[in-house]
């Protein structure tokens, strides 16, 4: 997927201006370096839900973000005694 701030718009259209009514936005873009279009089409609805949905993910990141840090470092201790009990027998005659 390619950056819209690397492409730019065409018909004369600013940026940050696309063609738009209460549901629906759309933006037509020429990337800079090809001969060719691009349509960005989405729903109003639908992007404030995505957008509403990545800082609930964010959040509880965030939250259990500890928790998972305790848990790889017990799980990291629990594999360095296994080797450690590994090489032990690996070295009694």
């Amino acid at each position: 997927m390619r950056n819209i701030q690397e492409s730019r718009p065409l018909l004369g259209a600013q940026p940050g201006q696309p063609w738009e009514d209460a549901q629906y936005s759309l933006d037509l873009f020429r990337p800079s370096m090809l001969d060719t279009f691009e349509v960005i089409l989405f729903a109003k609805r639908l992007d404030s839900q995505a957008a509403t949905a990545i800082a609930e993910s964010v959040r509880l990141e965030r939250q259990e973000a500890p928790q998972k840090e305790a848990t790889r470092v017990k799980q990291a201790a629990v594999d360095l005694e296994a080797e450690r009990q590994k090489n032990i027998k690996a070295l009694r005659p």
